[in-house]
């Protein structure tokens, strides 16, 4: 935990933009395997590094994948 805040810093930083699988499950609030269908099937973009092991993605691909999935709401909500 304490690892994660200091490479966060880090990242700033340095400018760097890049999240890794668990980062950009966190900020789509979905999970890992829901990421990794979705490159299987082509909607989401991401970098591959060391091979195809290590994923890597630009937290704007992860928002255009958020907005391409969304389905415009009819009438009231009922979430609320």
């Amino acid at each position: 935990m304490n690892d994660e805040r200091i490479d966060s810093q880090d990242r700033r930083a340095s400018g760097a933009v890049w999240l890794t699988l668990r980062q950009a499950a966190a900020r789509a609030a979905v999970s890992e395997g829901t990421l990794k269908r979705e490159i299987q099937r082509g909607r989401i973009r991401c970098a591959r590094v060391g091979g195809r092991r290590h994923l890597r993605f630009r937290a704007a691909w992860i928002d255009a994948w958020l907005d391409a999935s969304t389905t415009p709401s009819e009438g009231p909500s009922r979430l609320v």
